[in-house]
């Protein structure tokens, strides 16, 4: 176990034809606070997880302790078949902030195991230029009086004397919605409630 840039990162070989042993991953479970990288030739392909029962408990393991595999293709390549038995596995830990993950495999005709890498892009909410902020529309008791008034005053004619259902239906529906664009207009979120709004989901 190391401690690299805020994060704890395993480096794991597991032998051929043992069963995967879950108790060190179960040992990393998702108390921890910290982002946590598990990365190694673990000799288990992960893309026989829906046929295969040791397999699959382990994937099953990785889903309970919160643990994604961020390397999905494979990377072990012979002539008669190709696995996905070197793995890095990411637990994202308590941190809030927005992480984005790369990953790629080297392709290298010296040996059968493609190298492979992750990138970790992390950034705070906090720090997004404005210009990413979301846009809301607000529903405040002075927004609905004007679009209940907007609806009172307009013409609706047009739409009694309609004698097709859809033509009907189109001028309703586009009265109604500009009466809504126009009472509730959209405006971009402060950060605080641009945080607020994303926590309480």
């Amino acid at each position: 176990m190391t401690l690299i840039s805020n994060r704890e990162s395993s480096f794991w070989y597991r032998p051929t034809r043992v069963v995967p042993d879950q108790r060190p991953l179960n040992g990393r479970r998702s108390n921890r606070k910290l982002p946590c990288l598990i990365a190694g030739d673990m000799n288990t392909d992960l893309k026989k997880f829906a046929v295969h029962k040791d397999t699959r408990t382990y994937s099953d393991s990785l889903i309970t302790n919160n643990f994604s595999p961020v390397v999905v293709m494979p990377n072990r390549i012979t002539d008669s078949n190709a696995t996905l038995i070197d793995q890095i596995l990411y637990h994202e830990g308590l941190s809030k902030d927005s992480i984005d993950i790369k990953n790629e495999n080297l392709w290298c005709d010296i040996t059968d195991h493609l190298p492979n890498f992750v990138l970790i892009d992390r950034h705070s909410i906090s720090r997004e230029k404005c210009d990413s902020l979301p846009y809301n529309r607000l529903y405040s008791p002075k927004n609905i009086e004007k679009f209940v008034k907007l609806v009172e005053e307009s013409d609706w004619t047009s739409l009694y004397n309609s004698n097709s259902p859809d033509s009907a239906y189109t001028l309703f529906h586009h009265k109604i919605n500009k009466c809504y664009d126009d009472s509730f207009k959209l405006v971009r979120l402060s950060r605080k409630r641009a945080q607020d709004k994303i926590g309480s989901r």
